[in-house]
């Protein structure tokens, strides 16, 4: 195991604007999760239900106009697909469907009630999607996980990497790359791969900018990591890597792989091209503040450069 460790895990003091985005998170996260925790269970009892599934399946194919979902055997995987087009979600009521009319009847009555449950769910209003895709909540999705163990990986690697950011540039910068990388990250995605009714939520794409900046500002320069193999003083320790070559191994690698064997149809729960356009812009914005850190040398002193 390899993990980065820098300038290890900073307190409050020594990394204040890092730490506050990080109890921002934990407080969005501590405030909706008991009601996201509710509306989930509600939801499974609908995923689970393959009567449900199989009738939306069928529907499904009748309304969307992607071949690669009239091929798909299985109306069940169909019937869980549909509930990431909003547009389906909502016309159902109105549209008029040929087949069995009373599982149709029955179908209709228990999408009325799933969408009546969905304005409860947080990562709706919170994150970004189809329905809400505005510029509050192009900041707010960046604050709000849905599970803990998202949260906790997230917000342990953001101590690490935001705060040895503040110490070696400012607050300020860190607070800005977080809020524009992940925002312009997930406008972008919207517009490159387009939004489902699946609320894009969490700070990886925030956090794949910082480590794009941090790419960019330190690239070979070494950074130190943190090596376990066996709990033995012979297998486990520091050690220091140039910043470019960990960085695009440990953290970049999965989203570019991922991103590439993504099947077109269905993607899972991670967003890679999210991950991946935080890291880009983060390196653009690390290039940035570099030539202007580099611009005010040369105001101060022209002959210095």
């Amino acid at each position: 195991m390899i993990i980065p460790f820098l300038d290890g895990f900073l307190t409050f003091s020594k990394a204040p604007i890092t730490w506050i985005i990080i109890l921002f998170n934990v407080f969005l996260f501590s405030q909706n999760n008991g009601l996201s925790r509710e509306v989930q269970l509600q939801f499974e009892s609908w995923y689970q239900d393959d009567d449900f599934l199989q009738t939306q399946g069928r529907l499904y194919k009748q309304f969307s106009q992607k071949r690669d979902v009239a091929q798909v055997v299985d109306n069940s995987l169909v019937g869980r697909l549909a509930f990431r087009d909003s547009q389906f979600l909502l016309q159902a009521p109105l549209h008029q469907w040929s087949g069995d009319q009373v599982a149709i009847k029955k179908w209709r009555e228990d999408v009325k009630d799933f969408m009546l449950l969905r304005a409860y769910y947080p990562a709706l209003f919170l994150g970004v999607s189809d329905l809400q895709n505005d510029f509050i909540s192009l900041l707010s999705y960046q604050f709000y996980h849905e599970g803990l163990t998202h949260l906790l990986g997230n917000l342990l690697l953001l101590l690490i990497i935001g705060g040895f950011l503040e110490r070696k540039h400012s607050g300020l910068i860190v607070f800005l790359v977080y809020l524009i990388g992940g925002g312009l990250a997930a406008l972008m995605y919207s517009r490159l791969h387009g939004l489902s009714g699946a609320p894009l939520v969490g700070a990886s794409g925030s956090l794949c900018a910082l480590l794009g900046f941090l790419t960019a500002t330190q690239f070979k320069k070494e950074t130190r990591l943190f090596y376990f193999i066996l709990p033995s003083k012979e297998y486990m320790g520091f050690i220091f890597v140039p910043t470019v070559y960990w960085v695009l191994w440990l953290c970049m690698l999965e989203d570019i792989t991922g991103l590439w064997s993504q099947s077109s149809l269905y993607s899972g729960g991670v967003a890679h091209m999210v991950h991946l356009l935080g890291f880009i812009l983060g390196c653009c914005l690390g290039i940035i503040y570099l030539q202007f850190q580099r611009w005010s040398r040369w105001q101060q002193n022209p002959q210095s450069i």
